[in-house]
């Protein structure tokens, strides 16, 4: 990502993020895989949803984790079985949380944060993905002039087997 744009400001980024596999699908198992991040990504975002939402209500959190799970079954994803999707089926996810708010209190901060987190919308709720594809010379967009948003990754792959993912993300 090199930038992002918020209240009218441009806001300069630049960071990577590294993407490995585990040595059964051929990488080195030094960094997350892609689906690890993704439900990182998940929790991350309700974390910060949680956290807004108990100081709005001046509450404090002593602790904050989220527990995100889900199967996938690699023979969609390495086309070994048409009759196998290539991602996940259904998530499930607990979140752990502890502070000086009244469990109706928490219960109300739990609804919000399933209503308003973009990430949890995003995984939950079937949208538009458009793709664009361009075959040649691959260069940085930094240096191609674009003020487009784009994330680099390094990643090694290759596959073969079911696996189960659990990613756990502590805040605070």
């Amino acid at each position: 990502m090199s930038e992002y744009h918020i209240g009218g400001q441009r806001i300069a980024k630049d960071f990577t993020i590294k993407i490995d596999e585990p040595s059964e699908l051929c990488g080195t198992n030094k960094f997350a895989n892609p689906q690890e991040y993704l439900l990182a990504a998940l929790n991350a975002c309700m974390i910060v949803g949680y956290t807004a939402a108990c100081s709005m209500q001046a509450i404090t959190i002593d602790e904050l984790r989220i527990e995100t799970e889900g199967d996938i079954d690699l023979r969609g994803f390495l086309g070994i079985d048409p009759n196998v999707k290539p991602g996940y089926d259904s998530l499930r996810y607990t979140v752990h949380i502890r502070g000086d708010g009244t469990p109706e209190q928490f219960q109300q901060v739990h609804d919000v944060v399933t209503k308003t987190s973009p990430n949890r919308f995003n995984i939950g709720t079937a949208i538009a993905l458009h793709s664009k594809l361009v075959v040649g010379l691959v260069r940085s967009l930094r240096s191609a002039g674009s003020a487009a948003t784009s994330a680099r990754a390094i990643v090694p792959m290759s596959a073969s087997r079911s696996s189960r993912k659990i990613v756990r993300m502590a805040g605070r």
